[in-house]
């Protein structure tokens, strides 16, 4: 592959610029908790280094001009002009005015806003407030409801703006799939979009969905309920995660394997740690180190790497002798361990740290756009927003 220089004895101090001056975008508040909102308007400063959008060439799509932005979703961007927030189009033009003192991407047709001196509430494509400000706070619309929080406690709302289910509950999840997980007091349960209970809450944790499966915590152990809320398979489990690809890690005795849907191990508890990683690919961990399994056992990548992420586009990042590279789901290595940083690939491309800073390869390992930025994100809808 096309090759920048990598110089190992700068790793470190490559690692700790990256960490500050290019790490990810503040994640979004955990279910239930209050979302973190931005500082006043009179808080921020003009950015000395201005945001755009490059394309998959490298080249400025849309010219960096702004002092803060987000990635497109639906069309549409986030961006920060001063201290106020707006949203533009994918020619880079104002859509929606920079009038707010914070702005979220759009999610089934409506962006979730804050007005100065009020609430939040949510705006249509033509920046009109569909559902007024008047939420001490809200999450994105999934499932056609959005989670509102009153005090300490949670309800939802419709696309009407109209309280569907009302904020009687201590904690709450978003909707997915018609169903929402909530805690009323003490125990977790799930609710349907009409606010009746899908499943009482009888449970110490209950997790959402996965392969029709329902991962429960009764009494202190796991196990497994229907969509209909019975039981499926007992609680008999120290901890346990979600059914993929018809099987989920589960641990005995401070040990994880994999369960079938027959309650059988389809592999033995034998690992401090196993997560899915997609593509039916499972990431193991003993000690210190990571490997990949398949759902037999067999060893896809043996335990030999510090870290490993789970696979986007059939590609992984994996760390070694501190470096970083990617490998396959077949477990080759498509680029070796010669990076300072690596991030998962989105739309055919990948992050990549070098010494000359981040720069973008693709799914073969290629380099196709080089370092040249002083910051840069992953590509969404064609375009990767970047600093000048």
């Amino acid at each position: 592959m096309n090759r920048l220089q990598i110089h190992p004895f700068l790793v470190l101090g490559f690692s700790l610029f990256l960490a500050s001056a290019c790490k990810n975008d503040p994640p979004a508040a955990a279910e239930g908790e209050e979302v973190p909102l931005p500082p006043i308007e009179e808080d921020y400063e003009e950015s000395m280094y201005k945001w755009g959008y490059i394309n998959q060439l490298g080249e400025w799509a849309i010219a960096p001009e702004f002092d803060d932005c987000r990635n497109f979703t639906g069309g549409l961007a986030v961006v920060r002009i001063k201290g106020r927030w707006g949203y533009i189009d994918n020619r880079g033009k104002l859509a929606i005015p920079a009038d707010f003192q914070a702005a979220w991407d759009f999610s089934e047709g409506l962006g979730r806003v804050k007005v100065f001196e009020q609430g939040m509430g949510f705006v249509d494509r033509e920046g009109k407030l569909v559902i007024q400000p008047v939420w001490e706070s809200a999450s994105d619309f999934s499932d056609g409801m959005a989670r509102i929080q009153c005090g300490e406690l949670y309800g939802f709302i419709n696309k009407q703006g109209d309280l569907a289910i009302p904020c009687i509950y201590t904690r709450a999840e978003n909707f997915a799939d018609g169903r929402a997980v909530v805690k009323n007091d003490a125990k977790w349960g799930m609710l349907d979009r009409k606010g009746n209970w899908a499943i009482p809450a009888d449970y110490e944790k209950l997790e959402p969905a996965s392969d029709k499966l329902i991962p429960a915590k009764r009494e202190g152990l796991w196990g497994y309920l229907d969509l209909s809320g019975k039981e499926f398979l007992p609680f008999q489990y120290e901890q346990a995660r979600p059914f993929a690809e018809g099987l989920a890690p589960a641990a005995e005795a401070g040990r994880w394997g994999l369960i079938g849907k027959n309650g059988k191990w389809a592999v033995e508890p034998g690992y401090d740690d196993l997560r899915y990683a997609g593509f039916a690919r499972w990431m193991a961990t003993s000690g210190n180190l990571f490997g990949i399994i398949d759902s037999t056992g067999a060893f896809i990548a043996a335990l030999e790497y510090e870290m490993l992420y789970e696979f986007s586009e059939g590609r992984a990042p994996y760390r070694k002798d501190e470096l970083w590279g990617f490998l396959d789901t077949l477990g080759v290595p498509i680029t070796p361990a010669h990076f300072g940083l690596a991030w998962s690939f989105r739309e055919g491309l990948a992050r990549a740290g070098f010494y000359e800073g981040i720069g973008f390869i693709d799914l073969n390992g290629q380099v196709v756009i080089p370092p040249r930025y002083p910051d840069v994100r992953d590509f969404s809808e064609g375009l990767a927003r970047a600093q000048e």
